[in-house]
């Protein structure tokens, strides 16, 4: 296994062992539970307090309630508490999962994420996740059939499996659907953001750091409070995936071939490679700070939302001047914590697929640019320019007037493949 990070060696010691011992009572035929019971605690390892990583009923209907084996949730007694059996509301749940000691069939594991998408309709992607002890009789590429179907199948949802074979020389893999709207997003060596499922195994990157990864981006992307912001864990998670490319298998969601790619990875809330940001360039984004809580983006205005994926930085140029403008560069695209106003204008404004003379898009004074599931800031569009390589974009000035604001950001929008769209 390649030794690539120093912070995670003891983790990753402790998190192989505890995997070995859970194999070896499975194998002196020790019921599920029990091995559902110690990934959740392992699981909990990986998760930074105040959040808690437990079992419970979806709320379907509280009646019919789907049992599901892995919850990872905030704290909150008065509404988890339910007698007997934890009643798990959608809305409560930052992560939903599968434990499966050996992932034989994929019957179980669908039925599940059919009731949670309908459950998180309208919300960001929930991210769901398979933990299994092996995949008996079945290849990497049949759990990457899994996790593409039901990426596929419910966009409502983010799905990863994480097979962690404790055995000696059992084989142990993480399989993840990236695109350009997901927490976790990946890039190959050209910088090319990658739209597919990955398959990465032990010697590309080890399981406690992709999982922990995955689980950092997962709550990242949904929750903004103050116990995320450890500077340790950020660190990590900067120096991860700034690591040199892994190693991973690749299909494509277009094309559906695979290909044996060296992969990069960056987290939607970090920038996927070092920005160099002169002091005197421009100020940095201010904008109302996110509640702890957000709620979903109710307005009766017609606005604009565009939705920003991790930040690329790419330099680009182009001309205005047909449109009262003149010659514009950019450093890149996307969305990263600290970027300058003018990042985010050059950003946010060009160059989209739509077509601002059609009836749909008359009448629009303001776009709201969104990221990872929420709301970051607002521009007052002044006027359109384009076409230009067929598409459009808008000039204009970021909002300050605090009402509108308050009405606009730190609301939650749905991930969407499409990244511009009308909303009202």
């Amino acid at each position: 296994m390649a030794s690539h990070d120093g912070v995670f060696a003891a983790l990753d010691l402790r998190f192989r062992a505890a995997l070995l011992e859970l194999q070896h009572a499975y194998h002196h035929q020790s019921r599920g539970n029990e091995y559902e019971e110690a990934v959740r605690q392992l699981m909990a390892s990986l998760v930074p307090p105040p959040y808690r990583v437990g079992t419970g009923l979806l709320d379907v209907d509280r009646v019919d309630g789907k049992q599901l084996d892995l919850v990872v949730h905030a704290p909150i007694p008065s509404i988890l508490d339910q007698g007997s059996a934890t009643v798990f509301p959608a809305e409560v749940i930052l992560v939903a999962g599968e434990v499966k000691t050996n992932l034989a069939d994929r019957e179980d594991i669908e039925r599940t994420a059919a009731r949670l998408a309908a459950q998180v309709s309208g919300r960001c992607r929930l991210p769901f996740v398979i933990v299994a002890g092996r995949a008996e009789g079945h290849k990497p590429s049949w759990v990457a059939d899994l996790v593409a179907a039901v990426g596929d199948r419910h966009p409502e949802l983010w799905p990863a499996a994480f097979v962690l074979d404790g055995r000696p020389g059992g084989p142990a893999y993480a399989v993840l659907a990236v695109d350009v709207l997901t927490p976790l997003t990946a890039y190959d060596i050209t910088g090319r953001q990658l739209t597919g499922v990955l398959t990465v195994n032990v010697d590309g990157m080890s399981p406690t750091s992709l999982l922990y990864l995955w689980l950092w981006a997962a709550l990242d992307a949904q929750v903004s409070l103050p116990t995320l912001n450890y500077a340790f864990m950020r660190n990590t998670i900067a120096e991860l995936t700034a690591k040199d490319p892994v190693s991973s298998l690749f299909r494509d969601r277009e094309t559906g071939e695979t290909t044996d790619l060296p992969v990069s990875f960056s987290l939607a809330s970090l920038p996927a490679s070092p920005v160099r940001i002169e002091p005197d360039e421009s100020p940095e984004l201010s904008v109302r700070p996110i509640a702890a809580q957000p709620e979903l983006l109710e307005t009766s205005r017609r606005v604009m939302l565009i939705t920003l994926g991790g930040w690329v930085e790419q330099p680009d140029s182009w001309d205005e001047t047909p449109w009262g403008g003149g010659l514009h560069t950019r450093s890149g695209h996307g969305f990263f914590e600290g970027m300058t106003q003018q990042q985010l204008l050059d950003a946010a404004r060009v160059f989209w697929k739509f077509n601002p003379d059609s009836a749909r898009w008359r009448d629009i004074d303001y776009a709201v640019v969104a990221h990872s599931g929420l709301t970051r800031a607002v521009i007052q569009i002044d006027r359109y320019v384009g076409p230009l390589w067929g598409r459009y974009g808008f000039r204009g000035r970021l909002v300050e007037d605090p009402e509108l604001l308050s009405e606009l950001v730190g609301k939650i929008v749905p991930r969407r493949q499409n990244p511009i769209t009308t909303w009202n």
